[in-house]
């Protein structure tokens, strides 16, 4: 992809499911699409991680519990690195310390599995919705001054 296209700011959202699970992801992958997302798949922290280099990714949802990278760790690295993607993460492990830890790593959010399809993108139109509001101030306050 070009760099055009990865810091490209439009309206088109680019969403990645990292889940190491293939069905949980492949169904993730589903309902994102069908609410009009392009998503991007990955089975790894490290191969999420990747794709972020050539492709400007918008939120990322992954699990918690990762091979290589955990998904607190891929949440602190993509906050230092790409700090305007949004993070939620998602556990099944209901003995999860604290979906605090999760925030403070980077995370945006934090879902318990099963995840909510519904309620993951109401989350997702709220964070979106409140960019474009900021982006229209900021245009606003930039032609005023």
């Amino acid at each position: 992809m070009t760099d055009s296209y990865k810091n490209n700011k439009s309206n088109y959202r680019i969403v990645m499911v990292v889940e190491k699970d293939d069905e949980l992801r492949s169904a993730a992958r589903k309902a994102l699409q069908n609410s009009g997302y392009g998503v991007l798949t990955a089975r790894n922290g490290e191969e999420a991680l990747s794709l972020m280099d050539q492709i400007r990714v918008d939120a990322v949802i992954s699990d918690v519990q990762l091979s290589k990278i955990s998904g607190l760790d891929l949440a602190r690295q993509i906050r230092e690195n790409y700090s305007d993607t949004f993070v939620v993460l998602a556990t099944g492990n209901t003995g999860f310390s604290s979906p605090t830890e999760a925030i403070s790593n980077g995370a945006g959010a934090f879902l318990y599995k099963p995840v909510n399809y519904d309620e993951l993108k109401s989350l997702l139109s709220y964070h979106f919705s409140k960019l474009v509001a900021a982006d229209s101030e900021q245009t606003i306050n930039t032609f005023q001054g």
